[in-house]
């Protein structure tokens, strides 16, 4: 067994360890400015030839903050877009409109190429397979090197070799030498993905873009990269979007959590709130098909099957065809945001794109638990 195998599974731990219920906040400070800001982010694809092709929608004025120390946590089915955002905030791919800031700054007013070096020093991303993204014919050291070197990070032979084990000590890989020599076949899926972590560090981001990265991971060694990703988060301020479909560990890490439909965020706000007090029916529905380790049973809602039509959707809610609690309304018109009420006050403002609720509306807690 290798040394990074806990004891016990993300959905076991998931609500009375997680660090927020462990009074371990993030360091994001409310007065302080986001550090990276996202504003009515929208991407259509092209597909199709012809006179008249066609759009798929894979983003729809999408917007959120993030602050430095905080971890937000995007969840949603396979085609919700969550990883279309990190491809946009990674700058793999461009938007169709909307704006990103950084620090301030308009990273899509800018030149690509003259701010694409600097930007992707402070944001880092870890990928979902931790083998594809090693390259298998070279050593964990050359793959920690390329970025110390690429970025300046160390200027002698040296400096290099020691903030390399370092690196590796800070994942816990140890004894560091000896992972330094190693190649990525020689290593477990959990000790791959702590290196692709290390090199995400190398270059000391203020940002760190995590798409599925325990994914892959067999279940008993996710927990030690969740409290890798915790504990970075802590001690160096980083903060993190979190692409999962797994609500259990989206609870365990997220400050927050923003559930996504069909490219559109349907429901926003404190991690602990939106999962103890869900809103949106599809929120629901997520949360029904993880197994609760306290005993809430969350009332059946049955839903429609079928995949969302992102190709020249229809008007109304995208979520209208599966919903079971559509209403005429919802075939119509495109549900605004509506601000729910917190439960507790200094909570993260929680939102949801439903015409189910009004303005300052309390969440069902009752029903939303089995309790109505």
């Amino acid at each position: 067994m290798s040394s990074d195998e806990p004891t016990s599974t993300v959905q076991d731990t998931a609500v009375s360890s997680s660090p927020a219920a462990r009074g371990e906040t993030a360091r994001a400070v409310d007065g302080e400015p986001p550090i990276l800001r996202v504003e009515g982010l929208t991407k259509y694809f092209q597909v199709g030839g012809g006179l008249r092709p066609k759009q798929l929608r894979a983003l729809n004025d999408v917007s959120f903050t993030l602050r430095r120390g905080e971890v937000i946590s995007l969840v949603g089915e396979s085609g919700s877009g969550k990883s279309t955002v990190l491809k946009m905030l990674s700058r793999l791919e461009q938007p169709t409109s909307g704006r990103i800031l950084f620090k301030g700054r308009d990273l899509l007013a800018e030149e690509p190429r003259s701010a694409s070096l600097s930007y992707r020093g402070q944001v880092q991303m870890i990928f979902q397979d931790p083998f594809g993204s090693l390259n298998p014919v070279h050593t964990v050291a050359y793959h920690l090197e390329r970025p110390l070197v690429r970025h300046r990070k160390a200027t002698t032979p040296e400096e290099l070799r020691r903030k390399v084990l370092e690196l590796l000590h800070t994942v816990g890989l140890n004894p560091p030498e000896e992972f330094a020599a190693k190649h990525p076949h020689q290593m477990s899926g959990g000790q791959r993905q702590r290196v692709a972590i290390a090199r995400a560090l190398a270059v000391d981001p203020d940002v760190i873009l995590a798409d599925e990265p325990i994914s892959m991971l067999d279940v008993s060694i996710r927990m030690g990269v969740l409290n890798l990703m915790d504990e970075l988060k802590r001690s160096r301020g980083i903060g993190y979007l979190y692409v999962t479909h797994d609500i259990a560990s989206a609870r365990y890490i997220g400050d927050r959590t923003i559930v996504m439909y069909a490219g559109h965020m349907v429901e926003g706000g404190s991690s602990e709130e939106l999962l103890d007090s869900p809103a949106h029916p599809y929120t629901k529905l997520l949360l029904e098909a993880v197994p609760d380790p306290r005993g809430n049973i969350f009332r059946e809602l049955p839903a429609k099957s079928g995949a969302p039509q992102l190709v020249d959707p229809p008007p109304g809610c995208p979520f209208a065809p599966r919903c079971p609690e559509v209403m005429d309304v919802c075939r119509r018109e495109s549900p605004r945001p509506v601000q729910l009420r917190r439960r507790d006050p200094g909570a993260p403002e929680r939102f949801v794109r439903c015409h189910l609720y009004e303005e300052d509306q309390a969440p069902p807690v009752g029903e939303a638990l089995g309790e109505a």
